[in-house]
């Protein structure tokens, strides 16, 4: 029988040469064992056995690569503060020789009703506010009804459909 596997060789083939190649760097064995564990999660090769990976790691001196100085950085430049806005004492002062409490609320206190009480002197009351300039909206309560303040002709309109007195401190 004649085929292709029977037919003679021939005599003469081209040599190769062959280069000597170098041997590879071994990796610390630190490096060696996360390459082992990244191609056995590849499914590349077989996991090594945790124990003689332990012995490998813990018997290895562990080198630090010297740390480089760090470049220096600018410091930014400093902003200059605004100095604070001074604050405006006021005394508001409101006419009910009748009324049995009289508060005053507004932007400056965020509406809270109860917080600034004004106290009573004769048939008047005061109270003294500490405010930084701007414009603020008020209103005075007294026994627990919205009223405008008669000493202050500055009014707003409000989303309730009234109006609330306007302050302007410098």
């Amino acid at each position: 029988m004649d085929n292709e596997f029977n037919k003679p060789v021939a005599a003469k083939r081209p040599v190769r040469r062959q280069t000597k190649k170098a041997a590879p760097t071994p990796l610390p064995p630190v490096a060696s064992a996360r390459v082992s564990a990244a191609a056995a999660a590849a499914g590349a090769v077989k996991p090594v056995p945790t124990s003689k990976l332990a012995t490998t790691v813990a018997s290895a001196p562990i080198q630090t690569p010297a740390p480089k100085p760090a470049a220096p950085v600018a410091a930014p430049a400093a902003k200059p503060v605004p100095p604070a806005a001074p604050m405006r004492k006021l005394e508001m002062s409101f006419d009910a020789p009748f009324a049995s409490q009289v508060n005053i609320a507004g932007d400056f206190n965020a509406w809270e009703m109860t917080t600034l009480a004004l106290r009573k002197t004769d048939s008047v009351w005061k109270i003294t506010l500490e405010l930084k300039p701007g414009i603020y909206h008020y209103k005075f309560l007294v026994d627990g009804e919205w009223v405008n303040d008669p000493n202050n002709v500055r009014t707003a309109p409000n989303q309730f459909g009234s109006l609330n007195n306007v302050l302007e401190v410098n």
